[in-house]
């Protein structure tokens, strides 16, 4: 686990080559930690490693959204893993890009204000 702010500091050779290398660690291990890092930046990737969640930065920005979770719910005796949880509230807009689909397990809400388009030649299907 390792994240690192990407800011390289003008500094002399040991201390520049270990801070280039934390920030190859950190981008090597998705930023993974417990807690996000504290230096965002938009499209940023960040394994929540307290939650088992892939989390990426939104394009302004200014929130973390999550993009899966890892070992979602109940699992079968071995390693397989047999469900897949989704949320029931969609908070954020969301856009079904053209020439691909979504499923979602039902009933989901859609906040007020929220919008999710499913642009031409997609398909948004809950069950």
């Amino acid at each position: 686990m390792s994240q690192n702010d990407f800011t390289l500091a003008n500094q002399g050779f040991p201390s520049m080559r270990a801070d280039m290398n934390s920030a190859y660690q950190a981008l090597a291990s998705n930023n993974s930690g417990s807690t996000a890092p504290t230096t965002t930046f938009a499209h940023q990737w960040w394994y929540d490693t307290a939650n088992n969640k892939l989390m990426i930065r939104n394009a302004a920005n200014t929130a973390w959204e999550e993009f899966v979770s890892g070992g979602g719910g109940a699992t079968g005796g071995g390693d397989d893993k047999i469900f897949t949880e989704n949320g029931q509230t969609i908070t954020t807009n969301y856009t079904v890009l053209a020439a691909v689909n979504a499923m979602t397990a039902g009933p989901v809400d859609i906040n007020a204000g929220i919008t999710v388009t499913v642009e031409t030649g997609s398909r948004w299907v809950v069950v």
